[in-house]
């Protein structure tokens, strides 16, 4: 037992260098061998560095109180240790030599890469400079010779200035003109055609230049943008006009409405179009803003361009409607807001179309279709979303009775020989 006691005592972590032995029980503190250099601790003026430093004295195995096989064993382990802790280290050692490696590697080869994209930009530049001032020296070259003196012998010195070279060929141009026309007067018969063909144009132009005006005001009158420009609120708070107006953003239109009319004949309602936006209050549609029923208001696509009015084209983007879309109507200082639900187009004596019902509070736009023509009328119904629908009142009026539905004004020739 004691034996073993002795092996785990010096296999633990003593210090290196020394040996210290436990005392038998049988043995006295006076038995204690004297110091040695093996024994020695931390004795005044004795070295730090030599008190750690590893010893293979010979008198450990020589020491009576361990035997041979222990004395082999402590060798053993130690030397075990030292060689882990070299491998140790030349692992570690071997690592970073492999991490050093591959970062030179890294370094070289971002480089070579580096080295290789600017030698071929360097190759592009100077290529392309060498090109651009080829290019630049032959237009150069080109336009040096254009201005080069022409050689002429008619001329005493034989040159001729630029000046004078287009001076000549404008001469010759005008000669060769003067020849042709003199050529054509003598056709006489070619004048009366001329004549028709110019009468005729006249003629067209003008009779139908409200087709023609109709396309051209669809991108510039009254809005040529599909954005909503117009902005307006339907809060009680918001400010409304004065007057009573029309509002429909999406083709950015805002003209005042003409109400109260009792005269539905052509040449009345053609003379309160040229106002704006008319009320058009045929029977069963005599509704008014806040009144539950029909409120049909009329405005022009197209009309002639010799036409009095300001607001000719005020429906002409009509037809861009969908249903959903908005309009307003400000009447009595309140804005009524509507959103469309219908779209149709009916013949011009087709006016009972107009006549929806007083169920509902409605608002129905008409102008004619397609713009330039009086050939049809486009409807875009509304119901009234705002304010509450449930507090308009009933209708009161019975409306003036109309054969059909008011189309564009006459043009210039029209009106001259009263048709």
């Amino acid at each position: 037992m004691d034996g073993q006691n002795d092996r785990r005592y010096i296999l633990t972590g003593q210090p290196r260098g020394r040996v210290i032995m436990p005392l038998r029980p049988n043995e006295q503190a006076s038995q204690v061998r004297p110091n040695t250099p093996a024994n020695i601790t931390h004795q005044a003026g004795f070295p730090y560095n030599q008190q750690h430093q590893p010893t293979s004295n010979p008198q450990i195995a020589e020491n009576p109180a361990i035997s041979a096989p222990e004395a082999d064993l402590i060798t053993t382990t130690k030397k075990k240790n030292t060689d882990k802790l070299q491998a140790s280290i030349n692992h570690q050692a071997e690592l970073a030599a492999t991490v050093v490696v591959n970062k030179l590697n890294n370094d070289r080869a971002e480089k070579a890469k580096r080295d290789y994209h600017t030698a071929w930009q360097n190759y592009y530049q100077k290529y392309y400079e060498n090109y651009y001032i080829a290019a630049l020296q032959e237009q150069q070259q080109r336009f040096s010779e254009g201005r080069a003196e022409v050689v002429d012998s008619r001329e005493n010195d034989g040159k001729l200035q630029q000046i004078e070279v287009q001076k000549r060929l404008t001469d010759e141009i005008l000669d060769k003109a003067r020849t042709a026309t003199a050529r054509i007067r003598k056709k006489w018969w070619f004048i009366p055609a001329i004549c028709g063909v110019s009468a005729m144009a006249l003629f067209l132009a003008l009779q139908y230049n409200s087709v023609v005006i109709a396309k051209l005001s669809n991108f510039v009158s009254p809005g040529n943008s599909s954005s909503q420009t117009i902005i307006v609120g339907t809060g009680t708070n918001q400010p409304v006009s004065d007057g009573p107006r029309i509002i429909i953003p999406k083709i950015n239109v805002n003209a005042p409405v003409v109400y109260g009319l009792s005269d539905l004949s052509e040449e009345s309602a053609q003379r309160s179009l040229q106002n704006g936006v008319i009320n058009y209050p045929v029977s069963g549609a005599t509704a008014t803003p806040g009144q539950r029923g029909n409120t049909v208001l009329l405005g022009h696509s197209s009309a002639d361009f010799f036409a009095p009015g300001n607001y000719k084209f005020i429906f002409v983007q009509l037809n861009r409607l969908k249903q959903g879309d908005l309009f307003y109507l400000d009447y009595n200082k309140t804005r009524y807001t509507y959103k469309v639900s219908r779209i149709k187009v009916i013949n011009p004596d087709q006016i009972a179309e107009l006549n929806i019902g007083t169920d509902k509070p409605y608002a129905t736009l008409v102008t004619c279709d397609p713009p330039g023509t009086v050939a049809r009328r486009l409807l875009v119904i509304g119901e009234q979303v705002s304010p509450d629908p449930s507090l308009n009142e009933s209708v009161q009026s019975e409306g003036v009775v109309a054969k059909k539905i008011t189309g564009k004004p006459k043009t210039l020739l029209e009106s001259i020989f009263g048709r």
